[in-house]
């Protein structure tokens, strides 16, 4: 946690998209079988390989399919439309039971004098997806690479 913080607290503004956002996003049991009958060989392949982390999400979650962090974060930065994004510092905490957790400054209160917040760079933090539409995308692109691929 000690190295996220400091890499929050850099002078180079960035996008992110927290782990709670992109796990909202989830690809089915039903898309995996979409992907494995309609993808081809590479498909059925990724498929396949996906299975270890459906059965995973299956006996840790109780999720029928499997959570998309990856690929939610690289449709955020193609389609940063699908995101609701909010600006602020962002800390992340490095004791304490909350250790490796990620907060953010939504600047709501005007501080007064220094406070840990002092100085930190504004970053564009995804608060809201819409996780329909990422999974639609992550599917269409999924396919749409599968099948303009010769076998």
């Amino acid at each position: 946690p000690h190295a996220a913080d400091l890499v929050f607290g850099g002078r180079v503004p960035m996008q992110i998209v927290p782990l709670d956002v992109t796990c909202r996003c989830l690809f089915s049991s039903m898309d995996l079988e979409t992907l494995a009958k309609e993808g081809g060989t590479i498909g059925k392949c990724v498929s396949d390989v996906s299975q270890f982390y459906a059965d995973f999400h299956k006996r840790t979650y109780n999720l029928n399919g499997l959570m998309l962090p990856d690929p939610t974060a690289f449709i955020a930065v193609v389609r940063p439309d699908l995101f609701y994004w909010k600006s602020g510092a962002v800390r992340v905490a490095c004791d304490g039971l909350l250790k490796g957790m990620t907060v953010m400054d939504e600047n709501k209160k005007i501080w007064r004098g220094e406070n840990p917040w002092t100085g930190r760079e504004q970053h564009s933090v995804a608060l809201q997806v819409d996780d329909r539409a990422v999974v639609d995308a992550v599917r269409a692109t999924l396919l749409g690479k599968v099948q303009g691929r010769t076998e």
